[in-house]
């Protein structure tokens, strides 16, 4: 239970049965996750974070690059010691909706662009 409410906390919901994470609306503002397993640091920062109230995901950026997906990321991006970036939608901003990062090409429906859980294919199996 307390690693659940942990990853709420970060505004992730690891998939069970995958690689996917899911990425919500932190409540803190940055964060870094130490693996001493493998020996990474992965630093989180949130862009736009105000603590008063949560905000939609506006795009993840995972070493400087902008994810096709907004929804999702990979747990080896979690764990791997990389930079992200979850940029949040500011005041007054408006959300779109869909999975497809803000700014691509890929409207809110792009298949590519949702989390397998959300997808219509079922699983992708690694």
């Amino acid at each position: 239970m307390a690693a659940l409410l942990t990853f709420d906390i970060l505004g992730m919901y690891p998939v069970p049965a995958s690689t996917q994470v899911l990425i919500g609306s932190p409540l803190v503002s940055a964060f870094t996750i130490n693996n001493r397993l493998i020996g990474t640091s992965t630093k989180f920062t949130v862009s736009n974070f105000v603590s008063t109230e949560a905000r939609a995901v506006k795009q993840v950026t995972v070493d400087g690059q902008i994810q096709n997906s907004r929804c999702a990321i990979s747990w080896n991006d979690v764990v791997g010691g990389k930079s992200i970036v979850i940029e949040l939608y500011a005041d007054g901003e408006v959300s779109e909706f869909g999975c497809a990062a803000h700014g691509s090409n890929a409207d809110g429906g792009d298949e590519a662009a949702r989390p397998d859980s959300l997808g219509s294919g079922g699983f992708a199996i690694p």
